[in-house]
């Protein structure tokens, strides 16, 4: 009878665990979903609050590194840079991995140049793997002379992270696309 009782109690309490589990992965890929149109049309107190129920619910790569972008826009430099380093050292995101090292670059050229290069360098290393735009060679460039258009070098990033991202979406979601190029022509292996 203790047996049976102890059991249900077990039961009960991993099912209420499980719910709650799902009920924060709901919420927090709600909170992602809806955060990332808000800030690609410039709301950024809206999505500032999205991202932050998100990482409040589950604190990784990807809602540190969409909060981070959020904090950069809005102007808290301070706020951006801890949490695109926390980003930085988390779990590797596959699709939001370059948006975070892009923007890592980013953030931190904006304090230090000395970082910011390495960090710029450290960006090309990652986004030089993933069959990159042409403008890479722009940031070899910014790097090799130490010459920074902050500007320039943010939109050259910003355009790769937007082709890259929607790039890899497409093939994760229909198996079509340029990526699907690269599992082709790697015998079937994703993009080295």
């Amino acid at each position: 009878m203790r047996k049976t009782i102890y059991t249900g109690i077990v039961a009960v309490f991993f099912c209420l665990a499980l719910c709650s589990c799902s009920t924060t992965y709901s919420k927090y890929a709600h909170d992602i979903f809806a955060g990332k149109p808000l800030l690609n049309e410039q709301e950024y107190t809206e999505a500032e609050k999205l991202f932050q129920d998100a990482v409040s619910n589950i604190r990784d790569q990807e809602s540190l590194t969409f909060l981070a972008v959020t904090e950069y826009k809005m102007g808290n430099l301070e706020n951006a840079e801890k949490l695109i380093q926390e980003a930085a050292q988390s779990k590797p995101s596959m699709l939001y991995n370059i948006r975070t090292f892009g923007y890592r670059a980013i953030i931190v050229m904006k304090r230090d140049k000395t970082e910011g290069l390495a960090a710029l360098k450290d960006y090309i290393d990652r986004y030089d793997h993933a069959y990159p735009l042409e403008t890479i060679g722009d940031l070899r460039k910014i790097v090799a002379s130490g010459n920074v258009d902050q500007a320039r070098m943010e939109k050259i990033i910003e355009e790769q992270i937007r082709w890259y991202e929607s790039e890899l979406e497409q093939y994760l979601s229909t198996g079509t696309g340029f990526y699907d190029r690269g599992a082709r022509d790697n015998g079937g292996d994703f993009p080295r």
